[in-house]
């Protein structure tokens, strides 16, 4: 893969048990929560790319085939409501499932997202059991790796 990124998507999770349709953008400005996400999502067999900033979230979309997207909220360039609301308002990444995954917890920043188009939204930090059954939920409880 060529990135056109100086901090490029980092795609990881291509183990021998994964399916490519069930590949996830993890996008995050905060290397760390970028990593331990990764990490729950590799480990249950999930194929992942990753976006550090809001532009760079839509590029990778662009260039990725993702099945599903854990968007964080205060992020450079993009922040997530936008990223999210430009996702939900273009026909082409409309039927992405999208969950902010955010340390902004109030009612208020809830609502927001929902109303830029969220599908979930869990603030941090998550239980990784949380995490997985809203992911898997939001894919149609299709596993990775199983046949579609």
């Amino acid at each position: 893969m060529t990135d056109t990124f100086s901090a490029g998507p980092v795609e990881a999770g291509a183990s021998s048990h994964s399916n490519p349709a069930t590949t996830i953008l993890v996008a995050d400005d905060d290397v760390l929560v970028r990593k331990v996400l990764k990490a729950v999502l590799v480990h249950s067999g999930y194929r992942v790319v990753e976006a550090e900033d809001g532009a760079q979230t839509l590029a990778v979309v662009k260039e990725h085939s993702v099945q599903g997207i854990l968007l964080d909220v205060m992020m450079p360039k993009l922040d997530g409501f936008q990223v999210c609301q430009r996702l939900k308002n273009d026909p082409a990444t409309a039927h992405i499932p999208v969950v902010l995954v955010t340390a902004l917890s109030g009612q208020e920043h809830r609502h927001y997202g929902l109303e830029a188009g969220a599908d979930d939204y869990l603030s941090k930090p998550v239980a990784p059991t949380t995490l997985l059954s809203v992911v898997r939920r939001l894919m149609g409880d299709v596993q990775p790796g199983a046949a579609e």
